[in-house]
């Protein structure tokens, strides 16, 4: 049994890793529907999934800090237990596939233009297989030294851009139709869903006093660090927006007045090229959790290996359809992201809810 991780690390990898798995992609996907209400689109999604992080952890005192696993083997049984930890193996799978893509093409496009592929994969999936080794602890720890780094770049990232944006690119508020900035939410929101961590993570954190109100905080924090960039973001680039898919590179780089330093805007971009890469690998440390309570493997490091030997093997298949892979994922998957993460555990804890009245 592992060690419960502290919740001061659940809240600095939430606000680090989580933030910034944000500002890489996302704020141009959003602003390809939502145009100037980008950030109105990003706050609907934000506001629903911070309501479910809050029920899961209402529930996870309500159940004494019982593991989600052991709710369901109560409640519903074993089998039906490991079949709700099978769809999140999978699920888990399918929210690390876009952000490794994303990170990849991010690394080997804006950064490293001549670094073979086979590079960025290997030193990837070695951290991501040490981190699926370690678990939750690892990643806890690791969220220990993400927060100050993430920190450093969203500051200097800021600084840069910040002389550059024109807030009233932003005006009027209300001028994008209602149906284009949730269209913009829902084909975003693959890159939301974090309250399904503080679900599995249930009975793996430690229950101190007023913990509920610093992972809610700290979320709240994330959200507004991810709305403050998208509202930057566009006053820099207006309806450029949408074609700004490496945003921490492009923001801040035509300022002048640094331009005879050089390309000091780099920095913040390897920065979030070492958060990211942390980051990325959590949906699969998680999945490989998944796995590992589904099937009681002998061997620790065998789950590991399968869901990064699983998710390599499916970014090369699909490295040539990056563009129609996500759209399939966001346009017709994120309904089922939204089954495993909200409906089937609002369903589950219904059922022992009902059964301890």
């Amino acid at each position: 049994m592992q060690s419960k991780i502290n919740i001061r690390q659940i809240c600095f990898m939430l606000i680090s890793t989580s933030a910034i798995g944000k500002m890489i992609v996302a704020p141009a996907v959003t602003a390809r529907y939502s145009q100037e209400s980008l950030w109105i689109s990003a706050l609907i999604i934000l506001i629903i999934d911070g309501l479910f992080a809050l029920y899961f952890l209402y529930m996870n005192d309500k159940f004494g800090g019982k593991t989600f696993y052991s709710i369901l083997e109560s409640s519903v049984g074993k089998v039906a237990a490991k079949t709700v930890y099978s769809l999140f193996t999978v699920y888990f799978l399918f929210r690390a596939f876009t952000p490794i893509m994303e990170q990849k093409n991010y690394i080997e496009i804006a950064l490293y233009e001549t670094a073979p592929s086979v590079i960025t994969f290997l030193i990837f999936f070695l951290f991501s297989a040490y981190f699926c080794y370690k678990g939750f602890k690892g990643i806890a720890r690791c969220a220990d030294v993400c927060i100050w780094v993430a920190a450093l770049g969203i500051c200097i990232l800021t600084a840069l851009s910040i002389t550059l944006t024109d807030f009233s690119n932003l005006l009027p508020i209300v001028g994008v139709p209602a149906k284009n900035v949730l269209t913009g939410a829902k084909n975003t929101a693959v890159w939301y869903f974090d309250s399904a961590y503080i679900l599995i993570l249930m009975g793996h954190f430690k229950s101190e006093k007023g913990y509920k109100t610093k992972i809610m905080v700290s979320y709240g924090i994330m959200a507004l660090i991810v709305i403050i960039y998208f509202a930057i973001l566009y006053g820099e680039f207006a309806a450029l927006t949408e074609r700004q898919f490496f945003a921490p590179i492009q923001m801040g780089k035509s300022d002048v007045a640094l331009s005879s330093i050089g390309r000091i805007d780099y920095i913040p971009g390897f920065i979030y090229a070492l958060v990211c890469t942390f980051g990325s690998a959590i949906p699969l440390v998680f999945s490989s959790y998944c796995l590992k309570e589904v099937i009681p493997f002998k061997h620790k490091i065998i789950p590991p290996l399968i869901v990064n030997a699983v998710t390599a093997a499916a970014i090369i298949i699909a490295h040539d359809y990056f563009i129609e892979t996500f759209r399939f994922i966001s346009k017709k998957l994120v309904w089922g992201f939204a089954a495993v993460a909200y409906l089937l555990p609002l369903i589950m804890l219904f059922i022992k809810k009902r059964e301890s009245v």
